[in-house]
Protein backbone atom coordinates (compact mmCIF):
# COMPACT_ATOMS: atom_id res chain seq x y z
CA UNK A 1 0.00 0.00 0.00
CA UNK A 2 1.26 3.59 -1.07
CA UNK A 3 1.58 6.25 1.62
CA UNK A 4 -0.96 9.24 0.85
CA UNK A 5 0.53 13.15 0.56
CA UNK A 6 -0.96 13.49 4.41
CA UNK A 7 0.90 10.57 5.72
CA UNK A 8 3.06 11.72 8.60
CA UNK A 9 7.40 10.84 7.57
CA UNK A 10 8.09 7.57 9.19
CA UNK A 11 9.50 8.34 12.39
CA UNK A 12 7.34 11.40 13.24
CA UNK A 13 5.55 8.96 15.63
CA UNK A 14 6.33 7.27 18.32
CA UNK A 15 4.45 4.01 17.12
CA UNK A 16 5.69 3.98 13.18
CA UNK A 17 3.12 0.76 12.78
CA UNK A 18 -0.25 2.34 13.18
CA UNK A 19 -1.24 5.42 11.63
CA UNK A 20 -4.39 6.94 13.14
CA UNK A 21 -4.66 9.76 11.40
CA UNK A 22 -3.04 12.10 8.62
CA UNK A 23 -0.80 15.03 10.46
CA UNK A 24 -0.04 18.30 9.31
CA UNK A 25 2.78 19.34 11.21
CA UNK A 26 5.70 18.45 8.93
CA UNK A 27 5.24 22.00 7.26
CA UNK A 28 6.32 23.50 11.65
CA UNK A 29 8.85 20.54 11.49
CA UNK A 30 10.68 21.99 8.39
CA UNK A 31 10.36 25.50 9.62
CA UNK A 32 12.45 24.65 12.73
CA UNK A 33 15.20 27.54 13.09
CA UNK A 34 12.90 30.21 11.82
CA UNK A 35 10.65 29.42 14.51
CA UNK A 36 12.69 29.22 17.47
CA UNK A 37 14.48 33.12 16.26
CA UNK A 38 14.94 34.91 19.61
CA UNK A 39 12.50 37.79 18.89
CA UNK A 40 14.00 39.46 21.47
CA UNK A 41 16.33 42.17 20.01
CA UNK A 42 13.23 42.99 17.60
CA UNK A 43 10.89 43.85 19.87
CA UNK A 44 13.10 45.82 22.86
CA UNK A 45 14.03 49.14 22.70
CA UNK A 46 16.79 49.86 24.75
CA UNK A 47 16.89 53.26 26.98
CA UNK A 48 20.29 55.03 27.99
CA UNK A 49 18.69 57.25 30.18
CA UNK A 50 19.15 56.72 34.04
CA UNK A 51 15.80 58.12 34.83
CA UNK A 52 14.48 54.88 33.21
CA UNK A 53 15.91 52.11 34.71
CA UNK A 54 14.00 51.67 37.75
CA UNK A 55 14.58 48.52 40.29
CA UNK A 56 12.41 45.51 39.76
CA UNK A 57 10.76 44.50 42.75
CA UNK A 58 11.07 40.48 43.36
CA UNK A 59 7.65 38.32 42.53
CA UNK A 60 7.12 37.54 46.01
CA UNK A 61 6.66 41.37 47.15
CA UNK A 62 3.92 42.17 44.63
CA UNK A 63 0.47 40.98 43.96
CA UNK A 64 0.22 39.67 40.36
CA UNK A 65 -3.54 41.46 40.56
CA UNK A 66 -4.99 43.97 42.43
CA UNK A 67 -8.35 44.16 43.08
CA UNK A 68 -10.73 47.18 44.20
CA UNK A 69 -14.15 47.77 44.68
CA UNK A 70 -16.43 50.69 45.58
CA UNK A 71 -19.80 50.17 47.25
CA UNK A 72 -21.73 52.83 45.48
CA UNK A 73 -23.70 55.07 47.48
CA UNK A 74 -27.94 54.83 47.05
CA UNK A 75 -29.51 56.72 44.34
CA UNK A 76 -32.25 59.41 45.59
CA UNK A 77 -34.61 56.89 44.02
CA UNK A 78 -33.55 54.03 46.24
CA UNK A 79 -33.62 56.27 49.17
CA UNK A 80 -37.26 57.30 48.20
CA UNK A 81 -37.70 53.70 48.44
CA UNK A 82 -36.33 53.34 51.41
CA UNK A 83 -34.03 50.98 50.32
CA UNK A 84 -30.95 49.53 51.99
CA UNK A 85 -27.96 47.87 52.03
CA UNK A 86 -28.53 45.27 54.59
CA UNK A 87 -27.39 42.27 52.50
CA UNK A 88 -23.60 44.17 51.94
CA UNK A 89 -21.28 44.45 54.54
CA UNK A 90 -17.65 45.52 54.92
CA UNK A 91 -15.98 43.82 57.10
CA UNK A 92 -12.62 44.89 56.92
CA UNK A 93 -10.59 47.12 53.98
CA UNK A 94 -10.13 43.76 52.02
CA UNK A 95 -13.72 41.74 53.32
CA UNK A 96 -16.89 41.49 51.82
CA UNK A 97 -20.12 40.03 52.98
CA UNK A 98 -23.09 39.56 51.53
CA UNK A 99 -26.31 38.19 53.23
CA UNK A 100 -29.00 36.96 51.27
CA UNK A 101 -31.67 38.84 51.76
CA UNK A 102 -34.89 37.54 54.14
CA UNK A 103 -37.05 37.03 51.38
CA UNK A 104 -34.72 35.44 48.75
CA UNK A 105 -35.04 32.02 47.42
CA UNK A 106 -31.21 31.64 48.51
CA UNK A 107 -31.78 32.27 52.45
CA UNK A 108 -35.35 29.99 51.62
CA UNK A 109 -32.55 27.50 50.41
CA UNK A 110 -29.83 27.64 53.00
CA UNK A 111 -32.85 27.08 55.97
CA UNK A 112 -33.24 23.67 54.40
CA UNK A 113 -29.56 23.26 54.26
CA UNK A 114 -28.83 23.13 50.37
CA UNK A 115 -27.43 26.74 49.85
CA UNK A 116 -25.27 29.75 51.53
CA UNK A 117 -26.79 32.58 52.89
CA UNK A 118 -23.70 34.32 53.18
CA UNK A 119 -20.73 34.98 51.08
CA UNK A 120 -17.44 36.11 51.40
CA UNK A 121 -15.29 38.16 49.39
CA UNK A 122 -11.84 39.41 49.41
CA UNK A 123 -9.94 42.28 47.30
CA UNK A 124 -7.05 44.36 47.81
CA UNK A 125 -9.22 46.93 48.96
CA UNK A 126 -12.65 47.57 49.54
CA UNK A 127 -13.86 51.40 49.61
CA UNK A 128 -17.30 52.44 51.22
CA UNK A 129 -20.32 54.45 50.02
CA UNK A 130 -18.73 57.35 51.78
CA UNK A 131 -15.68 57.38 49.02
CA UNK A 132 -16.20 59.47 46.01
CA UNK A 133 -15.36 58.78 42.19
CA UNK A 134 -12.69 61.21 42.00
CA UNK A 135 -11.26 59.79 45.63
CA UNK A 136 -11.67 56.29 44.42
CA UNK A 137 -9.03 57.21 41.07
CA UNK A 138 -6.87 59.14 42.93
CA UNK A 139 -6.37 55.78 45.60
CA UNK A 140 -6.11 53.21 43.13
CA UNK A 141 -5.38 54.40 39.22
CA UNK A 142 -4.09 57.95 39.71
CA UNK A 143 -0.21 56.53 39.55
CA UNK A 144 -0.97 54.16 36.74
CA UNK A 145 -2.21 56.31 34.90
CA UNK A 146 1.10 58.55 35.64
CA UNK A 147 2.85 55.39 35.11
CA UNK A 148 1.34 55.10 31.38
CA UNK A 149 2.12 58.55 30.67
CA UNK A 150 6.05 58.37 31.09
CA UNK A 151 5.92 54.88 28.68
CA UNK A 152 5.30 51.93 31.31
CA UNK A 153 2.40 49.46 30.25
CA UNK A 154 -0.28 48.59 32.61
CA UNK A 155 -3.75 46.99 32.21
CA UNK A 156 -6.73 48.64 33.94
CA UNK A 157 -9.93 46.58 33.61
CA UNK A 158 -13.09 48.30 35.31
CA UNK A 159 -16.31 46.80 35.87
Amino acid sequence: MSQGILSPPAGLLSDDDVVVSPMFESTAADLGSVVRKNLLSDCSVVSTSLEDKQQVPSEDSMEKVKVYLRVRPLLPSELERQEDQGCVRIENVETLVLQAPKDSFALKSNERGIGQATHRFTFSQIFGPEVGQASFFNLTVKEMVKDVLKGQNWLIYTY
